[in-house]
């Protein structure tokens, strides 16, 4: 049989840290997108590489803000545990008080 230990605090703290680490891997990849957009303005010009360089690390952009997309699902899917948790301890409670 198992058992359960869980800290609610603990895990809404868990998922909020998730949703500030998208956040922040986010930003970091729109600096670093703006910063490629700059090199091949001006520092890094060719007829074809540069075009190519900037439309690769675009794609690696698109992909990487996917993937980290799925931060918030597993931020919500932790708070929906959480609440599931409370609602099943308070309604055994309230079962067991009847």
């Amino acid at each position: 049989m198992a058992n359960i230990s869980a800290s609610y605090e603990d895990m809404r703290s868990q998922a909020n840290a998730l949703i500030t680490t998208r956040d922040n891997i986010q930003q970091q990849l729109q600096q670093a997108k703006m910063q490629v957009d700059n090199l091949v303005s001006s520092g890094f010009v060719t007829d074809a590489a540069s075009g190519a360089f900037q439309t690769s690390y675009q794609e690696f952009t698109t992909s990487a803000t996917k993937t980290i997309d799925s931060l918030t699902s597993i931020s919500n899917n932790l708070n929906q545990v959480v609440s599931t948790l409370e609602e099943t301890d308070t309604s055994l409670a309230s079962q067991l008080r009847a």
